[in-house]
């Protein structure tokens, strides 16, 4: 039976492209998108909590879905997290109508003290609520793995290592659903083939995670998912998750092409990473919590160094 959803934009430009994402999503599976919420099936609230004006205008319409279901105009509503576990906790305790949360899961983030996926995992399942799982393999960063990494999980002679990080968070207690993001037919039928017949990982394909963790870990890379929020008010236009994204590459592959790419592909004229002007606006809406003016000192003494004297 098909279902007629709502949707409601709040913050950043970025939010805007996601919602209208998430509706050609629902329009492809057969639903039906509403301008209202009232009487709808479904309404979905999509905010950037990381703008004070979005967190209170959340807060706003959390209440107001909250009061249409108790008139029984709309059956269900949840939301989308990007906080700590301490908020959410204070959320779900005030709010007990929300139905189900959607969370930031996957092997890397687990006890990651800035994502806290682990511990905002642990408070849905607190309240008893269903969880949907958003970047289960971190914006594809465990797709491309270093090759030490890859080469544990090739021992396993069982998979893909999309396959080992989305039966890590489909696996948990609770999990209602994982969003797996593809790109092209041969993505979907390893996503298809793993998840018809779901088994969750067993104690040596764990302990496989386990080591890929402690790998990830000690390379000590920029967890940026490229989500692209510092991006949108960045004053100098500075393209921040392609710059990390090269930086990762020349510490896992000890590429010199990305230098090439760092000078050519990624950067202009005032839009090096060395340009940036300290204003922080981009921590402010970053979900990971990067300390991203540091780390661009740390990318423009890799790729901006002085020419070698003759």
């Amino acid at each position: 039976m098909p279902y007629n959803v709502s949707f409601i934009s709040l913050g950043c430009a970025k939010n805007q492209v996601n919602c209208e994402q998430m509706m050609a999503t629902v329009q492809h599976a057969g639903h039906n998108v509403v301008l209202s919420p009232e009487g709808a099936d479904v309404a979905v609230v999509n905010t950037c909590g990381f703008l004070a004006s979005a967190c209170e205008e959340a807060i706003d319409n959390i209440l107001e879905m909250a009061e249409l279901k108790k008139e029984g105009k709309i059956r269900h509503f949840g939301i989308s997290f990007h906080d700590r576990a301490e908020v959410l906790e204070r959320i779900l305790t005030e709010y007990p109508e929300i139905e189900v949360v959607q969370i930031q899961f996957n092997y890397v983030d687990y006890d990651d003290p800035a994502v806290q996926s682990r511990k905002c995992y642990e408070v849905c399942r607190k309240f008893n609520k269903p969880v949907i799982v958003m970047e289960p393999v971190k914006g594809g960063n465990l797709v491309n793995l270093p090759e030490d990494a890859k080469a544990v999980l090739e021992d396993l002679h069982g998979g893909s290592p999309v396959s080992y990080a989305i039966r890590f968070v489909a696996g948990f207690p609770g999990m209602m659903m994982v969003l797996s993001g593809m790109s092209n037919m041969e993505q979907m039928q390893d996503n298809i083939s793993f998840m018809r017949d779901f088994k969750p990982l067993d104690e040596t394909e764990r302990a496989a995670v386990e080591k890929v963790q402690e790998i990830l870990h000690r390379k000590d890379l920029i967890p940026c998912t490229a989500c692209r929020y510092c991006t949108d008010g960045c004053p100098k236009h500075i393209s921040i998750p392609d710059l990390f994204a090269i930086m990762n590459a020349k510490q896992i592959h000890h590429d010199w092409n990305a230098d090439c790419y760092y000078e050519d592909v990624h950067t202009a004229p005032g839009r090096k990473a060395s340009d940036c002007l300290k204003c922080g606006k981009c921590e402010k809406v970053c979900p990971q919590h990067l300390p991203i003016r540091k780390l661009l000192e740390q990318v423009a003494a890799e790729f901006e160094k002085a020419p070698a004297a003759n």
